[in-house]
């Protein structure tokens, strides 16, 4: 009896380990991610910048005109890490969150209890704004130092395209989301 015991003892503590070191990497990947994120928020904001003065300094409508092309796939890989995030943590909270039991704690359990609503739309347009107003920076820096020949021309509809397809991208997602 008490070889039975000590046998299902051990397979609840096995099983534990398990669940933690699941939960554990689960978290370890979202932070992985987040960094990600920020790292390419930084690369958003520093290439406009680089951008706009070497674009002022030349005098090269083109060059400002082309940023929204780099700010479009780089929203595109935030927007990717974005939602892995959030399937991470629904995985976490679906999955993990039930076999762990409700008289257990989480980080997850916890953050879910916040009422965020108040501040939601900062949430989604913080980050999703800074894309958004850097492309569209960018354009109309450009627009005014533009001579309008074909090939800015050219630049500027593949730059407003751009621009339209970064916030299509970044708003979509929000209106097509489960209840």
């Amino acid at each position: 009896m008490n070889s039975e015991k000590s046998t299902h003892s051990q397979k609840e503590t096995n099983a534990d380990d398990m669940l933690t070191a699941e939960y554990t990497s689960l978290r370890e990947e979202i932070i992985k991610r987040i960094e990600i994120q920020h790292q390419l928020l930084s690369l958003a904001l520093i290439a406009p910048g680089t951008v706009l003065a070497i674009g002022f300094q030349t005098g090269s409508a083109s060059l400002l005109f082309v940023y929204p092309i780099l700010g479009m796939f780089l929203s595109a890989v935030w927007l990717s890490n974005s939602f892995a995030i959030h399937d991470i943590a629904n995985y976490i909270k679906n999955q993990l969150k039930p076999r762990a039991g409700e008289n257990r704690s989480i980080w997850e359990h916890s953050r879910a209890s916040i009422d965020t609503r108040r501040v939601s739309i900062l949430h989604f347009w913080g980050t999703r704004g800074i894309f958004i107003g850097t492309e569209l920076l960018a354009l109309l820096a450009g627009i005014t130092l533009a001579k309008f020949n074909a090939a800015q021309v050219i630049f500027l509809i593949i730059g407003i395209i751009s621009g339209i397809l970064t916030t299509i991208m970044l708003v979509l997602p929000q209106f097509n989301k489960p209840d």
